[in-house]
């Protein structure tokens, strides 16, 4: 089965038609405020604050409220009061269309349970790494990469399946890395111009129509490099237009668009 979002699958197995899923897009609630973003909000922090804080955590896998603690600008008091905030403020796709009349409980649960056994497959540790990547850190990498995307400004990944990658099939954006892991590890992506977009939008924060092709290699470029310090500080830059000729590729999905990761031992 394709790697889907809870509520593509919704749609695709006849549980919500595609007008019910639009729907909890348009819901207020669906909207997930960002820590910072909150702060910024009730004026408990600046956004020059909060950009700061961001650059901080690109470097650490510490939590955003911890380093806001760490740096002044927030106390243990607000984080607990601003996390209580999300938790109540942001609601599920399944409680959405609860909400809405769209489902009952019952049937969610349902759903939910065949969308797990359905997308079982592709999480983490379900994986069954090639034999030139077993010794690498591509675990980590395919872990890593999503909580990335969405920590640079909100965006929903998802990795599914595999297969061997051949160096065809490349889409409009293609960017890759070698990292001097033992061994070595080669990084790469290449996605449609959709999801570099988003990316682009989101970490500034805007929303632009369009997106200098430039500026799009740039946020693929901060992807990568944040990639290449967290699994070894000091890796070598990112080889701009970059594919390795062999390896494996993941399709992946995303709220902003698709595209493959390429992994070569």
């Amino acid at each position: 089965m394709p790697v889907r979002f809870f509520g593509q699958f919704l749609v695709d197995e006849g549980f919500i038609s595609s007008r019910q899923l639009k729907d909890v897009a348009d819901h207020k609630y669906y909207v997930h405020r960002t820590l910072g973003d909150l702060a910024v909000k009730r004026g408990l922090m600046a956004a020059a604050d909060v950009k700061r804080v961001l650059e901080l955590q690109a470097n650490t896998d510490r939590y955003y409220g911890e380093l806001c603690i760490e740096q002044g600008l927030l106390t243990r008091e607000q984080v607990e009061e601003l996390l209580e905030h999300q938790r109540h403020h942001h609601a599920r796709v399944g409680e959405i269309l609860v909400e809405l009349g769209h489902l009952d409980e019952t049937t969610v649960r349902e759903a939910l349970l065949r969308y797990q056994a359905d997308q079982a497959a592709y999480e983490p540790g379900y994986r069954r790494m090639p034999a030139d990547l077993q010794a690498t850190p591509a675990e980590l990498v395919l872990d890593l990469i999503p909580r990335l995307v969405l920590r640079m400004g909100g965006i929903q990944m998802r990795i599914g399946g595999m297969r061997a990658w051949e160096g065809t099939g490349r889409c409009d954006l293609a960017l890759g890395l070698r990292l001097h892991t033992t061994p070595p590890l080669s990084v790469a992506i290449t996605c449609d111009a959709r999801f570099g977009a988003a990316l682009l939008n989101e970490s500034r924060g805007s929303v632009e129509t369009e997106a200098s092709s430039d500026a799009v290699q740039r946020a693929l470029t901060e992807l990568l490099e944040r990639v290449a310090r967290r699994i070894r500080p000091g890796a070598t830059p990112v080889e701009w237009d970059t594919l390795p000729p062999s390896g494996t590729a993941f399709d992946f999905i995303s709220t902003g668009g698709d595209g493959l990761l390429i992994l070569s031992g």
